[in-house]
């Protein structure tokens, strides 16, 4: 896992506490090998069963990429090698040797090499996809297969890949459910050609994937179980690079909790609520002691600015209660993260690109429900919420803004256009929608004629104890029912503005 700029890792609950190192490897005569000579020794470090342990990057010299190998000394005839062979000399000296080694945090380059070459013939040509580049080339560039746009420089040039659910493959299916991370995978395939970010909008896991019918009965299994089958070695994220891992920001949305999770009460949550949240804060984010908040952006505090800007929006977690009393005040994102989402676009510069991301679509409306928002659960289904932000967006003017989503199924991209009837303040964004990643059922997904492509309406809002009438335009075509895959959002600098150019890539 990666996190904070490093890299993290744990051992495997079924195999115990392991040795490991990040170790550096180079391309030599058409071969990857250890970078090191016969006399190079390594240090180990102490991994344990779900607790991450940063791994810093190993060796000197010129390495082109690492990669993270586990040492597991188990079972216990067979402790102490990364090889798979025994040294020569007799049992008993074999024996004494493989319990010498176990004892030490030392790993000489040899026996590492040998482990490399097995790994190679395990791996074959997916051999690179395991490997991490080392931090002075870490740095994402826009990808050279995105091709959308003639080059024009790392600042100037941005590239956001954005998806949502992930079902999980079953006994008969398990080749179809891996096929858009192997797209992605062929479209980034690590090293300098990485996206700028990789945004997992929610629904990477279904914590009720049978809906109801065989789902783990034990709580532990159903938080657990998931995330095992999504990370497996023959897993969807198996598929991508590594590398892909350093640019990857992920947001939970219902299916980590239950389907259509919101609070039944005023404060309430529930035990599925709570494991959910775990589970996601530990294999999502890797926080063995959870933020105060879910929601996050790009720059942090201190981040060097690259005038792009990502505020990731938790539109799960923290929803209010809604009933037919409080349909009118019950927000999508409680007040604190209201306040944040709106202080960022405040803040922010007129000419930096803004990206707000959420699970939850925001334009274009649903028809089905359309005067019935208390059975709707995108943004549409909190007036409050849905509302504010577009006059807020308005009032304030805000350029260069793009909201992206997941959660329905099916690839949309709108332009919309909010005006102000008091003030004349007008202002245009875009907003677009991923298609599955995966969803083998077609009864799970929206269709393009419950959306309203072609729409406007009006809406009033208070704000500063003035009340405004706001006229909302909005046109969007999608993709296309059942195709699966993810988006893709390339942005160029011309001048003061972006020009933006929307994409699918199709599993």
């Amino acid at each position: 896992m990666h996190k904070q700029g490093s890299w993290f890792a744990c051992a495997d609950r079924t195999l115990g506490d392991a040795w490991g190192l990040l170790a550096p490897v180079r391309r030599e005569a058409g071969e990857w090998r250890v970078a090191g000579g016969a006399d190079t020794m390594f240090t180990l470090h102490r991994i344990t069963v779900d607790h991450l342990r940063e791994l810093p990057f190993s060796g000197e010299g010129d390495p082109e990429r690492f990669v993270c190998l586990l040492r597991y000394d188990h079972p216990e005839d067979r402790l102490g090698a990364f090889a798979d062979h025994v040294a020569a000399g007799g049992a008993q000296a074999a024996v004494r040797e493989r319990e010498a080694a176990a004892a030490s945090d030392k790993v000489a380059a040899p026996e590492l090499d040998h482990a490399l070459q097995s790994l190679r013939r395990q791996q074959g040509a997916d051999l690179e996809r395991l490997f991490v580049s080392p931090p002075e080339r870490a740095a994402p560039v826009p990808a050279a297969a995105s091709r959308a746009f003639a080059p024009v420089g790392r600042r100037d040039s941005f590239t956001f890949v954005f998806a949502s659910c992930q079902y999980p493959a079953g006994m008969l299916d398990r080749l179809p459910a891996l096929r858009t991370f192997e797209a992605i995978a062929r479209r980034f395939p690590g090293g300098a050609e990485l996206p700028t970010r990789l945004l997992l909008l929610g629904d990477q896991v279904y914590t009720d994937a049978t809906y109801g019918l065989l789902d783990p009965a034990r709580m532990d299994d159903r938080y657990r179980l998931p995330y095992e089958q999504l990370t497996c070695g023959d897993g969807p994220w198996a598929r991508l690079p590594q590398d892909l891992r350093r640019v990857t920001c992920m947001t939970p949305d219902d299916h980590e909790f239950i389907d259509d999770w919101e609070p039944w009460g005023r404060g309430a949550q529930g035990e599925r609520h709570q494991r959910g949240l775990a589970a996601y804060w530990r294999y999502q984010r890797g926080e063995e002691t959870p933020p105060r908040h879910l929601w996050m952006t790009h720059p942090e505090p201190g981040e060097p600015r690259e005038g792009w800007r990502l505020f990731m929006a938790d539109t799960r977690t923290t929803r209010e209660y809604r009933s037919g009393e409080t349909i009118a005040e019950a927000t999508i994102l409680g007040a604190e993260q209201t306040a944040s989402l709106e202080a960022w676009l405040a803040e922010a510069p007129a000419q930096d690109l803004k990206i707000v991301s959420s699970a939850a679509m925001l334009l274009p409306r649903s028809r089905q429900y359309l005067d019935a928002p208390l059975r709707l659960d995108n943004w549409q289904g909190y007036p409050a919420s849905f509302q504010r932000l577009l006059a807020f967006v308005c009032d304030h003017g805000v350029r260069n803004l793009v909201f992206l989503s997941g959660d329905l199924h099916l690839g949309c991209s709108a332009r919309v256009r909010v005006r102000n009837r008091a003030t004349g303040a007008e202002v245009a964004f875009e907003s677009h929608h991923a298609p599955a990643l995966y969803a083998p059922y077609p009864f799970a997904n929206e269709t393009r004629w419950n959306l309203l492509l072609e729409d406007s309406f009006s809406f009033q809002w208070k704000a500063d104890g003035k009340e405004s009438t706001y006229d909302c335009a909005v046109s969007a075509h999608t993709q296309g029912e059942g195709i699966e895959g993810c988006g893709i959002l390339q942005a160029r600098r011309v001048g003061g503005e972006w020009k933006l150019e929307t994409s699918f890539l199709r599993a």
